[in-house]
C-alpha cells in the first residue's frame, strides 16, 4: 500500500494492489481519497508508477479493478487509467448484510500505456 500526500504533506489517500495471484499473474488493484482532494488529477498521477510496478517488477498480466456501479468519480478514473469495462458482478459483496454488485474493470499488460 502507498499512502498518497499533498505536496505539502498532508495525507489524502491511498491506494495498493491485493488479491495478487502470482500463477494466473493478476491483482487487483484499489484506491481511495478523501473527498476535499478529489477532481485534482492525484490519484492519476499516484496510479500511473502503481501501475507500472505491477506490469514490469511483480510481471502481472492483468491488473483489476473492481467498482459498485454508483461510485462514478471511480469509473472515470478506471477509464483514464487504460481500464476497460468488463461487465457486472451482481451481488458480488455483502457489506453489513446487504449485498452490492460490482463492475469489473481489467487492464491488460499488452493494453497498457506506457509512461514516457
Amino acid at each position: 500500500m502507498w499512502a498518497i500526500q499533498t505536496r505539502a504533506g498532508r495525507f489524502v489517500g491511498a491506494i495498493n494492489y491485493h488479491a495478487h495471484n502470482e500463477q494466473q499473474r493478476r491483482l487487483a488493484l484499489g484506491w481511495i481519497l478523501v473527498p476535499s482532494s478529489w477532481r485534482q488529477g492525484l490519484m492519476t498521477e499516484a496510479a500511473s508508477p502503481v501501475i507500472s510496478h505491477c506490469f514490469t517488477r511483480l510481471n502481472v498480466h492483468r491488473i483489476e479493478a473492481l467498482i459498485e456501479p454508483q461510485n462514478r468519480s471511480s469509473r472515470r478514473l478506471a477509464v483514464t487509467l487504460g481500464f476497460t469495462e468488463e461487465g457486472t458482478l451482481r451481488d458480488w459483496l455483502c457489506v453489513a448484510g446487504e449485498f452490492r454488485s460490482v463492475v469489473m474493470y481489467g487492464l491488460l499488460r499488452p493494453e497498457w500505456r506506457h509512461p514516457c
